[in-house]
């Protein structure tokens, strides 16, 4: 069993990835006093908030299993 099996990387996952990262950014940025010192700083820690919502996003929306208590035949 893997770690992550329930996440799939599609097109939905990378516009999430890339919207969270924009709005981190910017917000980051917006804050940040020394912009121009941490800026490779920001971009990493924005596209890794990122991944972290979309794995999250993927988890949250996983449909719940739901277990036979009746024969399948009968």
């Amino acid at each position: 069993m893997t770690f992550l099996d329930f996440y799939v990387f599609d097109l939905s996952s990378l516009v999430i990835i890339l919207l969270i990262a924009l709005f981190s950014f910017m917000a980051i940025n917006y804050i940040d006093e020394n912009k121009d010192e941490n800026y490779a700083f920001n971009v990493v820690t924005s596209i890794i908030l990122g991944i972290f919502c979309s794995i999250f996003y993927s988890y949250i929306t996983l449909e719940p299993d739901d277990i036979l208590t009746t024969n399948y035949w009968e």
